[in-house]
C-alpha cells in the first residue's frame, strides 16, 4: 500500500475539460433520496472491518470494461452516468453481456454546445426517459452486426443521432437512481457495491470501491473519463475531506437496480470468446 497524495482539485491534462455544473434543485422531485430509503446506512464503526474483509476480492473497477476519454468536450457527467450503467449491467448480468455505451449520445441532448458542460441530473433524467446508445467500439460492431442495433461515437457533439435511435437507447437505460445526499450514504452504497456518479470541483467521475491505508484513513476509488493514461490506469482516489463538499454542490447519486427491460439485455448477441 503506497501513501496517497490529496487533490482537492483535480486539474485536466492539456487539451481536456472540466464541465460538471452544479445540481439543479429539481433533482430531488425526480430522485428518492438515498437516506429515505429502505436501505440501511451503515455506521462508521464498521467501515474499517467491512473494507478490509474485501480486500484482494474483486471490485466494482473490475467491472469497468472501458475507461472514459471525453478528449475536448465538457461531457464528464454524461460519461459518469454511462460509466456507472455499465457496472450496473456487469454486475446484474455479467461481463460476458458487457456493452460500452456512448456518453455522447447522453451528451448530445443535455448540452448546449461541445464544451458546455452538463449537471448530473440533467443526465440521469435523460437516461431515465431516453435511455443511452451503444457505442461503436469494434467490439460493439461486431458484436451487434446483423442485429437492430445502433451505435454512436463517444465524441463530436456535432454528429447527429441515427434515425430511430430511441427504439435502441430504450434497451439501455437505468429507469431508478437515489439521490444520496450524505458522506455516510455514498460510503454505504460502495460497501454495498453500488457505483456512485458524483462531483467535484467542477468535474464529474463515478465511485467505484473504498480502500483504506495503512493510517486507517479511507480513501474511493473512482474512475475517471480523462483516457486510461491518466493517473493509475484511468482511476483516482478522495477522501471525505473533499467528497461532502462535492455532494452538495455538484451531487451524488446512485442507480437502484430496475433495468428496463433485463430479458431485452440478456437476449442480446453473446460476444465471442477466445479459445
Amino acid at each position: 500500500m503506497v501513501d496517497i497524495v490529496e487533490n482537492e482539485l483535480w486539474l485536466p491534462p492539456d487539451g481536456y475539460l472540466l464541465g460538471c455544473h452544479e445540481r439543479s434543485d429539481k433533482c430531488g422531485d425526480v430522485f428518492g433520496k438515498l437516506e429515505d430509503s429502505d436501505i440501511d446506512i451503515i455506521p462508521k464503526r464498521m467501515w474499517p472491518d467491512l473494507i478490509r474483509a474485501r480486500e484482494g476480492k474483486p471490485s466494482m473497477a473490475s467491472l469497468v470494461t472501458q475507461i472514459k476519454n471525453q478528449g475536448q468536450e465538457g461531457s464528464c457527467a454524461s460519461n459518469a452516468t454511462t460509466q456507472a450503467m455499465e457496472i450496473v449491467f456487469n454486475l446484474q448480468f455479467g461481463t460476458a453481456q458487457a456493452v460500452v455505451l456512448s456518453a455522447m449520445s447522453v451528451y448530445h441532448w443535455v448540452g448546449s454546445s461541445a464544451g458546455s458542460g452538463s449537471n448530473v441530473g440533467d443526465n440521469l433524467k435523460q437516461i431515465v426517459e431516453f435511455g443511452a446508445l451503444p457505442e461503436n467500439t469494434p467490439e460493439n460492431i461486431a458484436r451487434f452486426k446483423g442485429t437492430d442495433i445502433l451505435m454512436h461515437p463517444p465524441r463530436d457533439f456535432d454528429k447527429p443521432l441515427p434515425s430511430g435511435w430511441k427504439n435502441t437507447a430504450k434497451i439501455f437505460r437505468t429507469t431508478e437512481w437515489f439521490d444520496v445526499e450524505t458522506w455516510e450514504g455514498f460510503v454505504t452504497c460502495l460497501l454495498c457495491q453500488i457505483p456512485v456518479v458524483y462531483g467535484r470541483g467542477q468535474h464529474s467521475i463515478v465511485a467505484v470501491g473504498l480502500e483504506i491505508d495503512r493510517n486507517g484513513k479511507i480513501w474511493v476509488v473512482f474512475a475517471n473519463s480523462w483516457g486510461s493514461s491518466w493517473e493509475n490506469g484511468g482511476f483516482g482516489k478522495d477522501s471525505e475531506k473533499v467528497i461532502p463538499s462535492g455532494i452538495d454542490a455538484y451531487g451524488a447519486f446512485a442507480p437502484r437496480v430496475g433495468i428496463i427491460p433485463p430479458s431485452t439485455i440478456i437476449s442480446l448477441p453473446p460476444k465471442a470468446v477466445a479459445v
